[in-house]
């Protein structure tokens, strides 16, 4: 599965980046846009919850030392990588406090991991859509300067390509897959029929409900909740990636 998302990964950044066409070959060529990143994610909860094991206090405190410690590499390297001049949206400085926010849901209850994905999925767009309308000026276009170190926080955590109190979704429904029996067959059936139907249905509520509201002017229009476009960070969009995602793992395994 990890080798599916790196391949959708070299399609999206490397290209060709606009293949044109409606037909099945281009529409293929184009999914992993907004995708292949969030496959990445559910796979990084699903690594955390296998790390972290029986989730006693000895494995916790192991799992804990290794995640602050890929933290305290990723954040300098990704911060780096950000300011050369490519066209690529370098996402290891989000891993960074993902695998922070990790360390913390590494000690909750299947449960907590359920209610953290849901409350992510659909409170952290709402904020961005209320954010876009109150302070459009924290949307920045650019890099931000290494010395801006509260806009730094800002982009990793609100504002940027992938954010914190979004992309936590993700995270933490790998980190509740993670600790299924995924030796068992009927698991790997169920993250491939359930998966399916979410991102079939995700997809079928957004055509309908952008036909009768109409589509959204600008990323403040409170109809961007009910688009899918590749990385609008909008819960429908949020939905089915992370179904698409899941499906894919079920069909790996």
């Amino acid at each position: 599965a990890r080798g599916i998302a790196i391949i959708g990964m070299v399609m999206v950044h490397i290209g060709p980046y606009e293949v044109p066409g409606d037909d099945l070959l281009a529409a293929t060529y184009r999914s992993p846009h907004g995708r292949a990143s969030i496959l990445f994610v559910v796979l990084a909860g699903i690594g955390v919850s296998l790390l972290a094991g029986n989730r006693s206090p000895t494995r916790l405190a192991m799992a804990t030392r290794q995640l602050w410690w890929r933290a305290l590499v990723l954040l300098p390297i990704g911060l780096f990588l950000q300011h050369l001049l490519t066209r690529v949206a370098v996402i290891l400085q989000y891993y960074a406090v993902y695998f922070v926010v990790a360390a913390v849901l590494a000690r909750v209850r299947d449960r907590t991991l359920l209610v953290v994905t849901g409350v992510s999925a659909t409170l952290g767009p709402l904020g961005l859509v209320w954010l876009h309308q109150v302070a459009p000026d924290w949307f920045q276009p650019g890099v931000p300067a290494w010395n801006d170190a509260l806009r730094l926080a800002r982009d990793i955590t609100i504002t940027g390509y992938y954010p914190v109190v979004v992309w936590t979704a993700p995270l933490a429904m790998g980190m509740w897959i993670g600790r299924r029996d995924l030796r068992a067959d009927a698991s790997a059936w169920r993250m491939l029929g359930i998966g399916t139907l979410v991102a079939a249905a995700g997809l079928v509520i957004s055509d309908t409900l952008i036909a009768v509201l109409g589509q959204p002017t600008s990323e403040a229009d409170w109809r961007q909740l009910v688009a899918i476009v590749p990385h609008n960070e909008m819960p429908l969009w949020l939905a089915t990636s992370t179904g698409i995602a899941v499906a894919i793992t079920g069909g790996c395994m």
